[in-house]
């Protein structure tokens, strides 16, 4: 959890200043026509925010995933009590730049 913890630091650092806005898109892990995700607020200024916000369900455990297509890593949120080979919940922390007045 320490890792996580500092890599969240580290990086609200690194991002700090940028018009960026930190949200979640949820995965239901399915396959084929049951798959779906979906956005909902709330959104967050920094990744510390996000990452308390989905702290407090105790539900979902967290850790950090590497994008395969952009080396860049991300908060990845899983059910903890999900069971191998069978589907489950997921929330991956993304971002997106806004314009401020």
């Amino acid at each position: 959890m320490v890792e996580i913890e500092k890599w969240v630091v580290e990086n609200d650092k690194k991002l700090a200043g940028k018009n960026l806005v930190f949200y979640y898109e949820f995965d239901n892990g399915e396959a084929y026509s049951d798959h779906y995700t979906y956005v909902t607020g709330p959104y967050f200024k920094t990744i510390k925010q996000a990452f308390d916000y989905m702290m407090a369900d105790s539900e979902m455990k967290p850790s950090i995933l590497e994008d395969y297509k952009n080396g860049e890593s991300t908060l990845l949120f899983e059910e903890k009590s999900h069971v191998a080979f069978t589907p489950s919940w997921s929330a991956t922390l993304e971002h997106m730049e806004y314009w401020a007045d």
